[in-house]
């Protein structure tokens, strides 16, 4: 199941965001922020409310979200390629 597209490009997608180096900054921005929408809003509902600078061409904010996914606490619907209208929803809060 997991080979069925979109589920592997969007798995592709969280692996390529895994490496180091750590933003544990970032990743607690987003935690409370997902905190603060009741467990449940968007990739581009967090993005654009994390306010994170970054360097062209990366995304801190959606890096920590693909870390937290990867982590299992949050979940992401991958049924559907990944875009600002994916959903978020908690599984582990912290």
């Amino acid at each position: 199941d997991i080979r069925i597209q979109p589920r592997l490009a969007n798995f592709e997608i969280m692996l390529h965001h895994r490496g180091p180096p750590d933003d544990l900054m970032a990743e607690q921005i987003v935690r409370d922020l997902i905190r603060e929408f009741s467990g449940a809003t968007t990739i581009g509902n967090l993005c654009s409310r994390a306010h994170l600078p970054a360097p062209p061409g990366s995304d801190r904010c959606f890096t920590a979200i693909m870390r937290l996914a990867l982590r299992g606490d949050i979940a992401l619907d991958i049924s559907k390629p990944f875009s600002a209208s994916t959903r978020v929803a908690t599984c582990n809060p912290r």
